[in-house]
C-alpha cells in the first residue's frame, strides 16, 4: 500500500501459519517516478499473521499505519520514527 504522500510503500510478509516463523513489515522509500529508492526498514511482527497480511497507511499522514492480526483478532497501529530526518527510520507498534 502507498502512503498518504505516495512516497512510501508499505509491505507485509505474514501469511505463513507456522508459528516457528515471525512475520515482517517493511517500508520502502519511492522515487518521484514510483520506483523503489531504498528499503527504509524491515521490522518483525508479533505473530505470523496466518491469513492476515493487510497493511493500511493513514489517509492523512505518512507517520501512521495499521496492521491487521487475524488469528489474534486485533489491529496494531504503527508509528514511523525519524521520518522527517530520513535517517535511521524505523517503526514500532504504539497501540493494539
Amino acid at each position: 500500500m502507498l502512503s498518504h504522500s505516495n512516497s512510501l510503500l508499505w509491505a507485509s510478509a505474514r501469511a505463513n501459519t507456522d508459528t516457528d516463523y515471525v512475520g515482517y513489515i517493511s517500508c520502502f522509500e519511492l522515487r518521484s517516478d514510483g520506483k523503489i529508492r531504498e528499503l527504509l526498514f524491515m521490522e518483525p511482527t508479533t505473530t505470523t499473521g496466518g491469513i492476515a497480511n493487510q497493511v493500511s497507511p493513514a489517509p492523512f499522514s505518512d507517520e501512521w499505519m495499521v496492521l491487521s492480526d487475524f488469528p489474534r483478532g486485533y489491529v496494531e497501529i504503527w508509528q514511523v520514527m525519524n521520518l522527517r530526518e530520513w535517517e535511521g527510520i524505523t517503526a514500532r507498534p504504539v497501540a493494539k
